[in-house]
């Protein structure tokens, strides 16, 4: 710990590595016990881009713990330097900010409202255009899990131009930045048929009904979600979604060894027959 509070940034810098790779695995308690985390927020403001980047990284692993832990990473002040972040011109600092962001934010609304309060939502909707697909999957997450559970934030994403960029990821040759866009639309839709309409307006179906199609479980996953929940309460989404060709899709990936996908799938088919 004790080279955290150095002065020399290469020595901070190398601190700060350390905590990342030990807090990949079963030690972040301990770490953060330690009294680690207002260090690290300090090093966010570093001039130093390299001691930024790994502080960042250090507390996205940090982040991925309990919800006690993210909320000290909250009170130490860690979210406005974290937003700055996003805007940097470096794809690993944008990558390592996003993420720590997105970790933050799982499974807890104070901390998404905090992080949307920040200014959070336009810096991540801007990284989707990234052409690094890591900072694409690390923004999507993001927006996924500040969206969340919250129709407000799901409505301040939406508003601040997230579902064509959303829509374009879904063409990624990444299965992981496949995964994710469909998985933040599946979110964005629930419970509006507002949102719905907009997505469906971007041209969010050929590119989902295609994923159906995917050799990964988890995209299939997150592509009949999405489509279930854009199939409800809309006679003219299903419509458009059995015009787009869903129902062989669907039909299709009833095979798949993987209950949760067929369930899914299953769903969607029986709220096209309604």
């Amino acid at each position: 710990m004790a080279g955290l509070r150095s002065n020399v940034a290469l020595t901070q810098q190398q601190a700060a590595r350390d905590i990342w790779a030990a807090s990949a695995f079963a030690e972040r308690d301990a770490i953060i016990a330690a009294g680690a985390v207002p260090l690290l927020v300090g090093m966010l403001r570093s001039d130093q881009p390299a001691v930024q980047e790994q502080a960042a990284g250090a507390l996205w692993n940090l982040a991925a713990s309990s919800r006690q832990n993210k909320n000290t990473i909250i009170a130490a002040g860690a979210v406005p330097p974290l937003v700055d972040m996003l805007r940097s011109d470096q794809p690993a600092m944008q990558e390592r900010a996003a993420g720590a962001l997105g970790n933050l934010a799982i499974t807890s609304q104070q901390n998404s409202d905090a992080i949307i309060a920040a200014g959070a939502v336009p810096p991540l909707v801007y990284l989707l255009r990234s052409d690094q697909p890591s900072v694409q999957e690390k923004a999507t997450g993001a927006l996924w899990n500040l969206a969340h559970n919250s129709q407000q934030n799901s409505d301040t994403i939406v508003a601040a131009g997230a579902v064509l960029p959303l829509v374009v990821l879904l063409r990624s040759d990444q299965p992981a930045v496949q995964q994710q866009a469909a998985g933040a639309l599946w979110v964005l839709v629930v419970n509006s048929l507002q949102r719905k309409g907009a997505v469906i307006a971007a041209g969010a179906l050929p590119p989902l009904i295609a994923l159906l199609r995917s050799d990964q479980p988890t995209v299939q996953q997150r592509a009949a979600g999405a489509l279930r929940c854009l199939s409800a309460g809309s006679q003219q989404n299903r419509d458009a979604m059995v015009a787009s060709g869903a129902v062989p899709s669907l039909v299709a990936v009833l095979s798949s060894d993987q209950p949760a996908v067929q369930q899914l799938a299953a769903d969607a088919l029986r709220m096209l027959r309604s």
